[in-house]
């Protein structure tokens, strides 16, 4: 069962999408780290740069919290969600061999998702790489 902070002694878990209205474009990550899970924030690290990047790409100030942060997504028809739904503990799957990374990590059902939503670009971000060539987001 899960707790407040989206863990239980044996699982994190991520967050449901961050969904607007006529999505375009769905940035798909990795799971929310540990102060992202403690706000309940998709990217509430400061060391984070998306906000960086997507107000780079967008000319829009940078946003001063979540309400700000959720308002730019949905001007630019932008979705968050992770690939991951949920996953052994970082420290867990360490231990093990790299193989047993993909055992421990559960999938949310992204292509349902993406096929019943109007989404025209996918960008797989993670850590600090993200995939996908930037390209002007439509306003």
């Amino acid at each position: 069962m899960m707790n407040s902070t989206f863990q239980d002694s044996t699982r994190t878990y991520g967050f449901p999408p961050l969904l607007c209205e006529e999505p375009r474009i769905l940035i798909l990550g990795t799971l929310p780290g540990g102060e992202s899970l403690e706000h309940r924030q998709y990217y509430y690290s400061s060391s984070n740069r998306i906000w960086k990047v997507l107000c780079h790409l967008t000319g829009e100030p940078m946003p001063v919290d979540y309400t700000q942060k959720k308002a730019l997504l949905a001007k630019y028809h932008i979705v968050l969600w992770d690939l991951p739904a949920s996953s052994l503990p970082v420290e867990q799957y360490l231990k093990g061999c790299p193989g047993s990374i993909i055992g421990s990590v559960c999938f949310n059902r992204i292509s349902q998702s993406v096929f019943s939503l109007s989404t025209k670009q996918v960008l797989l971000r993670s850590g600090l790489m993200v995939s996908g060539r930037p390209t002007p987001l439509p306003s």
